[in-house]
């Protein structure tokens, strides 16, 4: 049964070590019960064990007070004692035996309560021998642990009650009663100072020997023990500090002199980790109580120990995670917060660099791979804390603390990174695993591994530390130089100096600009790609979404740089001029020769940044005063390296190419400074950029033509010599077989385009090819090869079927400026212009709208120059118009349905269709085949078909149903329904028209304006009006007269009414449809007064007269006869083609050859002339004849008026020739309006006030295209809105190019379109205007405007030039000209023309990225003065019409044509016919009538 009982204590759960509360519920017991409970303890005869029963019950009474409970132990003490002393004795044996457990913890429980209620007795040493020998067998520590756990506690309980009294005994005992020995390994060779007492045998035997935990357990418990004792605090904590802590912690005390430095017990090398997170956890706890806390930082004596606490810590396994976590938060809390850490006082700093360096512990703990997570986000905490530091704390670090900071990332960067490589000694493979693991990036979108995040710290603390300490900076380059091969060290030292790149600018080149230029000015962003970042120093804000332009250049700059993340944490340091100069340097320097790097990656990283930040430099410099030298010299600091960089290895390509784009980006621009120095350098680029063109790696090539594509514009000096290398290589990449990107073919492109111009401008220069590896030509380019070359490359990429659309509209420009060159110049090449010409049609029906609009617009911009084609070659204008027209019927007529974007192609095409018909002095339309084929296609374009394709269809479709009615499987219809059937070509152009076969109305009203302008305005422009008028500028609703109008195929308008003029009256017409208003006067003639007709071909302009040539007479060659002489005619002859009267002929004269008075057959098809006699007389004859009939019909006459003035009285004669509509009525009906059929398609309109306005709106609306363009002139160093608004006058090439764009108006009389400009001079007295049958431009032009003195702002000016859609700007400004520079919303396009010193013109493209590509002129063209002005015309019309496109307003003649049918559908009266005739008939009260006030209240006329 003792057995059994000991086994089941064993069994039972161990006690928790915690103090019980000993207060109860207070029962209102009698005393007398309670006393009677007890009385059996208080007889001393009675047996010890019921003795101690009684006891227990009394104590374990649920009515016991804690007061009653105090003053029973005070008033019965020993009896107590001894009671316990004495039942412990009896039960001895039993618990050595391992029986009683719950027996020997109730025990020890009451000794407890002694030890607690009876603490003074106790101090005074009552009892203290058996107390200790107790407790003594408790701790035994082969004892079980619950027994040494409650003896422990009864030991806590005992000291504590000594205190001061405490003997030596009981401090050993205290020192070993947590048994530290299964912490010690064989290994450790660890010796304790204290060593427990063992030679008893133990209380209370345990199966299992001591443990880690057992000690873990009861450490934990005297720290909460400790915890609750504030008062005795520095007793426990002292006396646990020289018998634990100096155990655990031994180096520190010894460093403190607290323990002899050759004293060698105590864990000499760590302390356990077990008893280091006890440890951890309950400091954490402390530190939130102030009395507690300033004890543990006793700064001369506790605050060490602290710290090697904190440094154990970090070097803990990573199974303790929460722990190490746990202590550097903990210690971060107590070090930086500032009601805590001024206790350690001017020993602050020096803790801080101990908390720093205990903390790069953390980064190199060994990790499995399942702990790399763990390691990773310990790490991170530790890079947190350290920034904190950094940033937080900057102003408050010593210099001292900053170089710990430093140098202790530097160092543990380096260990960290070298334990990756196999030969380290240290070597981990999880290291790598932990160096690439990833996590949120603070401070951008996305992530970074953590070897960015440790070599963004080390880099971020050497900046923010500002020590320009030169020994530093060189231990960091040495370090990190030796870890170049690692991408992030690289990344993060790109990042930093980019950051820093910005700085310098906005300090060194910014600052300057923003001085320079005037306040009152809005600036424009000189850096769009980098917004103002919070702290950052100011600059330029960047433009809204809406004012962004592109271009070529920008669009290239942009890359990489706009990407670059601002860190505020660097710009909010007060930078100086010098400091981040010299901070700059030693970051871009700190790798040394970074040409160095072997490691590809590595290498590509360097040289991108190396890109990076010269473009930035660039950018920068390209925005200083022109008086203003770069405060940083970029080639002399980046050219080593790129030159250098540029040297051929295969493994480092990618690098190699970005050295290639980073000197083309220094030298392949226009240098707003040049120097001597530029001069001496450009001949190592050239000779460095030939090198790369003879590359065996297409690589190179191709990265140079996609970085030089401004090479060739930027006016450098001898930049010739390379044109026949890129020539070559550019064939090569545009070729028919090629595999480079479009990107590429697309900048090789634009450097074709920009040679266009130079061999007729550089006529006979020739140029030396460099010898290559590769194969070429020994002898030397002349200018017409590289005309040919030019040529050859276009035709390649226009005949690609396979091409980029946006390289095929580029080929398509360059095409159309090549046609002008050669057109301009002498010796034309027709073959080529053919060729090109060819070319261009072949697009413009294409599967791309895109492509086609191109392709339509260059079409429509060649009609400029055909006087030129017509001289060269009028087959080649017949050519373009008849493919123009195939290519109209064939889009139409292979889909049953024409799609959107077919639609629009094909509207377009019948619009080019019309310019080139409408250009100025032709007589195409005198070539019947090209008329029949243009109105052919403008068939297609109304119906869909041709009318006769489908009456022969009708036809057809009769034919096979009557052939199945006579068959009999088709019912047989009625005369009349097979009448009603026939075909009428009336009837079907009605049912045509009204629903297209091509479904279209884009397409059927394109046609319609088409045939309205080509009947309105062939070879009618200019006016006899001027250029400026193609339509009447007469309103008839201000007259006052009266005006009826009707409406005619319900798409014009047609105004009638009487005047007189001259004494005379007339009828006059005038007519509104799409394209205008024409007015015409018309009088009936009904006599010849002079005796013959006038001719009034000589009174009209020679310029409206259309001259047709001379009808063309077909001789056709007859077939000879067969007939022998005197044989008589055949008929059959005459189906062979035989003459057959002159067969005839010949046959009387040889038959009878009396009948010709010569007797010779042969002449009597020539008869002799007659005899002059019988010619007078039969003259004399027949004027005898034409006398007398001439007063036989006078005297008739004179009769019938007789007849007439008896029938009909003169006052009805009267009446009637002073009808109101007499003169129209008649031109009416003569021209069979009023007849049943007329009126189908006439009707009368209801003109009332609503409909005269309408027509006033009507009138408002231009029957021409017009555009308004601004022109704008900057001259040199001009960098602002003002200065150039201000000039006055520009240069001599400048008023060439105004002349050239049009031709000057005087506004003051100008009768044509305004452009909004006033004719009272306040806008100028003249200005530039130009015109054409359908189109029409007004210039606004800066310099012809008055500038005001009192306005600096010049708003006159800019009210115009500010809302047009584009401008034309002359710049004579060494640096490109910013499109942000006129403030505005409405500017959508610039056309930029740089005068260059070698006589040609660069062009410059800047659009707002919305607006879609325009053309002929491209960005990076450069052109020569002969046809500069036309192609920027017509680039400035397209870009127009692109602008017009986003802000979605139509073409005028659609306009116009949409507002005549809505005002004809509204208007449209519904009289019968009866009705409308008998309106036109006037009885006697109209003749009576008045005229009707101009603005009339009720319709039609009034009878």
């Amino acid at each position: 049964e003792g057995s059994q009982e000991g086994a089941s204590e064993m069994a039972s759960p161990k006690p928790k070590l915690t103090e019980k509360s000993q207060s109860s519920l207070a029962v209102n017991t009698p005393p007398s019960k309670k006393l009677k409970k007890i009385a059996t303890f208080f007889k001393e005869k009675e047996r010890s064990a019921k003795r101690y029963k009684a006891l227990l019950g009394y104590l374990e009474a649920p009515d016991l007070t804690p007061d009653e409970e105090k003053k029973f132990f005070a008033d019965n003490p020993d009896a107590i004692f001894n009671v316990l002393m004495d039942k412990f004795a009896e039960e001895e044996p039993q618990f050595r035996k391992g029986r009683g457990l719950k027996e020997l913890l109730t025990m020890t429980g009451l000794l407890k309560r002694v030890l607690i209620h009876l603490s003074p007795l106790v101090n005074g040493r009552w009892q203290m021998e058996k107390i200790g020998s107790f407790i003594e067998k408790c701790l035994n520590t082969k004892n079980m642990h619950s027994v040494r756990a409650a003896g422990f506690e009864l030991l806590l309980y005992f000291v504590e009650a000594l205190q001061n009294a405490i003997e030596e005994h009981q401090i050993t005992l205290f020192a070993t009663a947590i048994n530290l020995q299964p912490f010690v390994t064989p290994e450790s060779n660890v010796v304790f100072k204290y060593k427990p007492s063992d030679a008893d045998l133990p209380l209370y035997p345990s199966t299992e020997p001591p443990s880690k935990k057992d000690a873990v357990e009861l450490l934990d418990f005297f720290l909460d023990f400790i915890s609750n004792r504030s008062q005795s605090f520095l007793f426990w904590f002292n006396l646990f500090k020289d018998k634990y802590l100096m155990t655990f912690y031994p180096k520190v005390f010894q460093e403190l002199r607290l323990k002899d430095k050759f004293d060698e017990t105590g864990f000499k090398k760590e302390c356990p980790p077990e008893i280091q997170g006890c440890l951890v956890v309950r400091l954490a706890a402390w530190g939130e109580r102030n009395n507690i806390f300033t004890v543990m930082w006793d700064i001369n004596a506790n605050a060490p120990v602290m710290m090697e606490i904190h440094r154990q810590s970090c070097s803990l396994p990573l199974s303790y995670t929460s722990t190490i976590m746990g202590s550097v938060q903990m210690y971060r809390n107590w070090l930086v917060h500032p009601n805590k850490n001024k206790i350690l006082g001017d020993q602050l700093q020096n803790y801080w660099q101990v908390f720093i360096r205990n903390m790069a512990l953390i980064f190199l703990i060994e990790s499995t791979a399942e702990q790399v997570d763990s390691h990773h986000m310990l790490c991170k905490e530790v890079i947190n804390v350290y920034n904190y530091f950094a940033v937080e704390l900057s102003s408050k670090l010593s210099r001292e603390t900053w170089e710990v900071l430093q140098y202790t990332v530097l160092l543990s960067t380096f260990d960290l990174l070298n334990k990756t490589s196999p030969n380290s000694s240290s070597h981990s493979l999880t290291t790598f695993d932990l160096l690439n693991k990833t996590s949120p990036n603070p401070h951008k979108k996305g992530t970074e591994t953590f070897a960015d995040s440790l070599f963004a710290a080390l880099y971020f603390y050497w900046i923010r530390s500002g020590i320009n300490n030169d020994e530093m900076w060189k231990d960091l380059s040495r370090k990190v130089t030796s870890l170049v091969n690692w991408k992030a060290n690289l990344q993060q030292w790109k990042d930093k100096v980019l950051q820093l790149t910005y700085i310098l600018r906005d300090l060194h080149y910014t600052a300057v600009t923003e001085n320079f230029r005037e306040k009152d000015v809005p600036a424009s962003p000189p850096f769009p790609s980098t917004p103002k970042e919070e702290g950052a120093v100011d600059a330029p804000r960047i433009p809204k979404s809406e004012d962004k332009f592109v271009n070529a250049r920008r669009r290239r700059l942009s890359d990489g740089s706009s990407s670059v993340y601002r860190d505020p944490r660097l710009t909010k340091i007060n930078w100086t001029l010098e400091s981040i100069k010299s901070l700059w340097y030693f970051m871009l320097n700190i790798l040394t020769n970074i040409t160095k790097i072997s490691d590809p990656i590595s290498y590509e990283i360097a040289m991108s940044c190396l890109y990076e930040v010269v473009e930035i430099l660039v950018i920068a410099e390209e925005k200083l005063p022109q008086h203003v030298q770069p405060p940083i010299p970029i080639m002399k600091i980046f050219l080593p390296w790129l030159i250098e960089g540029c040297i051929y290895d295969e493994r480092l390509m990618k690098g190699m190419l970005m050295a290639y784009r980073t000197l083309c980006l220094l030298f392949a621009r226009r240098h707003t400074k040049s120097t001597s120095e530029l001069t001496y350098l450009l001949s190592h680029f050239y000779r460095i950029i030939q090198m790369g063109l003879n590359n065996v790696k297409s690589e190179v090539v191709c990265e140079i033509i996609e970085n030089c594509t401004q090479i060739f514009c930027s006016d450098l000096p001898g930049v010739a010599v390379l044109i026949p290398d890129f020539l070559r290589e550019i064939e090569v990449v545009c070729g028919p077989r090629t595999t480079t990107s479009s990107s590429v073919k697309r900048h090789a492109l634009e450097i074709c385009n920009s040679l266009i111009c130079f061999p007729n401008h550089f006529e006979g220069l020739s140029f030396p090819v460099v010898e290559s590896g590769k194969p070429s030509e020994a002898k030397k380019d002349s200018v017409i090869d590289i005309k040919e070359k030019v040529h050859k490359i276009l035709l390649d990429v226009l005949s690609n079927l396979n091409e980029d659309p946006e390289n095929i509209m580029t080929a398509l420009c360059g095409a159309t400026v090549l046609i002008f060159e050669e057109l301009y110049h002498n010796s034309p090449r027709i073959p080529v212009i053919s060729q090109m010409f060819n070319a261009i049609l072949d697009r413009t029906d294409g599967n791309e709208e895109s492509v086609a609009q191109i392709a339509i617009e260059c079409l429509g911009c060649l009609m400029g120059i055909y006087p030129k084609l017509v001289n060269l070659d009028k087959g080649l204008i017949v050519n373009v118009l008849k493919s123009i027209c195939d290519k109209i019927v064939n889009s139409i007529s292979d889909v049953p349905t024409v799609g959107t974007k077919k639609e629009n192609i094909v509207a377009n095409l019948l619009y080019c269709l019309r310019d080139w018909l409408l250009a100025e002095n032709n007589d195409l339309l005198a070539d019947k085949v090209i008329v029949l084929d243009i109105f052919r296609a403008l068939e297609y374009g109304l119906l869909g078909e041709l009318v006769e394709d489908r009456i022969k269809k009708r036809e057809a479709e009769d034919t096979k149903n009557a052939k199945e009615e006579r068959s009999g499987h088709r019912k047989k219809k009625s005369l009349r329904d097979s009448t009603s059937k026939l075909p009428n070509f009336d009837e079907i152009f009605e049912e045509l028209k009204n629903s297209p076969l091509h479904g279209s109305y884009t397409i059927r009203e394109a046609a319609e304006i088409v045939l309205l302008q080509l009947l309105n305005q062939y070879n009618n422009f200019p006016s006899p009006g001027g250029a400026e008028l193609t339509s009447s500028p007469f309103n008839e609703y201000d007259e006052e007269v009266r005006v009826q109008y009707f409406s005619y195929n319900d798409f014009v308008i047609i105004g009638m009414y009487e005047l007189n003029k001259n004494g005379e009256k007339m009828a006059r017409l005038v007519v509104r449809d799409s394209t205008g208003k024409y007015v015409w006067d018309s009088q009936p003639i009904t006599e010849n007064k002079s005796g013959k007709f006038e001719k009034f071909e000589d009174e009209i302009p020679q310029q409206v007269i259309v001259k047709l040539p001379p009808p063309i007479v077909k001789v056709s060659d007859r077939p000879q006869s067969t007939r022998k002489p005197g044989e008589t005619p055949l008929s059959t002859d005459s189906a062979r083609g035989v003459d057959m009267v002159s067969e005839l002929l010949f046959y009387l004269s040889e038959t009878f050859p009396e009948c010709h008075p010569s007797g010779d057959p042969k002449t009597i098809m020539h008869p002799d002339p007659t005899d002059s006699t019988y010619k007078d007389y039969i003259i004399d004859r027949v004027q005898q004849i034409e006398g007398h009939v001439k007063r036989e019909d006078q005297k008739i006459d004179e009769q019938r008026q007789a007849v007439i003035r008896s029938i009909f009285p003169q006052q009805s004669l009267l009446t009637i020739s002073q009808s109101t509509f007499q003169l129209c009525r008649l031109l009416l009906s003569q021209m069979g309006f009023l007849t049943p059929m007329g009126r189908k398609r006439f009707h009368v309109l209801d003109d009332n006030q609503r409909f005269l306005r309408c027509l006033r709106e009507l009138d408002l609306l231009p029957g021409r295209e017009i555009y308004k363009i601004g022109v704008v002139f900057v001259g040199r160093d001009q960098e602002d809105q003002r200065s150039i608004l201000g000039n006055d006058s520009g240069s001599d090439l400048y008023n060439e190019l105004l002349r050239g764009m049009g031709w000057m108006v005087d506004l003051k009389t100008h009768s044509g379109f305004m452009g909004g400009l006033d004719r009272n001079g306040s806008n100028g007295k003249v200005a530039p205007y130009f015109a054409t049958a359908n189109t029409e431009i007004m210039y606004h032009v800066s310099t012809l405007m008055p500038s005001s003195k009192i306005d600096e702002q010049q708003i006159e000016k800019k009210k115009h030039i500010g809302n047009d859609f584009v401008h034309i700007v002359w710049s004579e400004h060494t640096r490109d000209y910013r499109p942000t520079t006129i403030t505005s919303h409405f500017n959508y396009a610039h056309i930029v023309i740089y005068p260059l010193s070698n006589g040609l013109f660069r062009i410059q493209i800047n659009r707002k990225d919305k607006v879609s590509f325009v053309g002929p002129l491209l960005d990076g063209m450069v052109v020569d003065k002969k046809i500069l002005c036309p192609l920027v015309r017509q680039t400035a019309v397209h870009a127009n019409r692109r602008a017009r496109a986003l802000t979605k307003i139509q073409r005028p003649f659609p306009t116009r044509n949409l507002m005549i049918r809505e005002t004809i559908e509204r208007y449209k009266t519904s009289k019968t016919f009866d009705d409308f005739l008998s309106g036109l008939y006037p009885n006697k009260t109209s003749a009576e009538a008045t005229p009707r006030p101009s603005s009339p209240t009720t319709g039609g006329w009034v009878t």
